[in-house]
């Protein structure tokens, strides 16, 4: 299972709607200054340290806690997307017993708050400024949240910060999933695209987003099953000051009157698109037979739709959020039925080829 070093598995939900199109790229919204709660606040009292020397130990999942960051100072700032914040924060320290997927929301705050996560070498595994917005009444809009793998063997640092130098009232709610690989057909075809890093340009296949359009052939089929399976990785990254997801642009050839397909997700990672289009697409001009606004992770999910036969179609894969400031990769597995294949035919061969092919 291919993974990003750098970031370690890090996935910090960007909060924005779910994708209505099928772009790479998207350019974070300005912030409102209204939103910037100033120091007079009330209720300072109980909340998590001050530093990672005085973290508040989280002893288990799910777990909760209040407290107001008025009182206390700045000690640490991590930019997703936004930069020289000033904010005074306050942190926990939680150490997972296995390999874990951990949520921290902030929904209830009363401030733009901001949540980032430290392994112990102080390296930062994770960080979201903004999940909720206007269309989300009951959580404070720009208010956050994150979702993340945490590997076990090591003690992280949850830091709950502010944008700007805003301070206030917060919520924090912590819980967790063991979490659970992902096994694909085990003869599938392994989709082969380059480990994703900053400033990556997609030209393998980002299909319609891409310079030039390139799309992956999905041309055979597993003689056990009749179907085709594909073993992938998707993700995100940042590039020329914007937020880019990895698509994943396949094409198909129908073989039959209806193709099925049927994706899988990891559990860490639950947000994911798949769509297909209709017969014979461009890039100028196409339509989807169906649009997935969220596969749930470890479910596998299908569409049958019809087709004819002989026609071309795409299939799309992506995240269906941007993720902020931070590189990382989730595993899919993806099976269609109902698509041509290749016929490979024998060659005529020496004996003594043959023999050293094993040589």
């Amino acid at each position: 299972m291919r993974r990003t070093i750098v970031v370690l598995l890090v996935f910090s939900l960007a909060g924005w709607a779910l994708a209505g199109d099928d772009g790479a790229s998207r350019r974070p919204a300005p912030k409102s200054p209204t939103q910037i709660a100033d120091k007079t606040q009330v209720g300072l009292g109980r909340e998590g340290g001050e530093d990672i020397l005085t973290a508040i130990p989280i002893p288990s999942l799910p777990f909760a806690d209040t407290g107001n960051t008025c009182d206390n100072v700045d000690d640490y700032d991590e930019v997703c997307y936004y930069s020289d914040s000033t904010s005074p924060d306050v942190v926990y320290a939680y150490v997972p017993g296995g390999d874990e997927v951990v949520a921290m929301d902030l929904c209830a705050s009363s401030y733009d708050t901001k949540v980032y996560v430290y392994d112990e070498s102080f390296n930062v595994v994770g960080c979201n400024d903004d999940f909720y917005f206007s269309d989300t009444p009951e959580c404070f809009t720009y208010s956050s949240f994150l979702r993340i793998l945490l590997p076990a063997g090591g003690t992280y640092y949850i830091v709950v910060d502010g944008y700007g130098g805003g301070c206030g009232e917060y919520a924090l709610e912590v819980s967790g999933v063991p979490y659970a690989p992902l096994s694909c057909d085990p003869n599938a075809q392994v989709e082969g695209e380059s480990t994703l890093y900053p400033e990556y340009v997609d030209d393998f296949n980002g299909g319609c987003n891409s310079t030039p359009e390139i799309f992956q052939p999905l041309n055979w089929i597993d003689e056990d099953t009749g179907c085709m399976h594909l073993s992938g990785v998707s993700g995100w990254y940042p590039s020329g000051g914007l937020d880019n997801r990895d698509t994943d642009w396949y094409q198909v050839v129908a073989a039959s009157e209806a193709m099925t397909v049927t994706i899988e997700v990891e559990n860490w990672m639950t947000p994911t698109r798949c769509m297909m289009t209709t017969a014979d697409p461009s890039c100028a001009v196409y339509d989807y037979s169906f649009q997935s606004s969220e596969v749930v992770s470890l479910m596998p999910t299908s569409w049958t739709v019809p087709t004819v036969p002989g026609e071309t179609y795409w299939i799309f894969v992506a995240p269906s959020e941007w993720v902020t400031g931070y590189t990382g990769e989730f595993d899919y597995c993806l099976e269609v039925c109902g698509n041509t294949y290749d016929i490979i035919g024998n060659e005529n061969a020496s004996w003594g080829t043959v023999k050293s092919i094993y040589r």
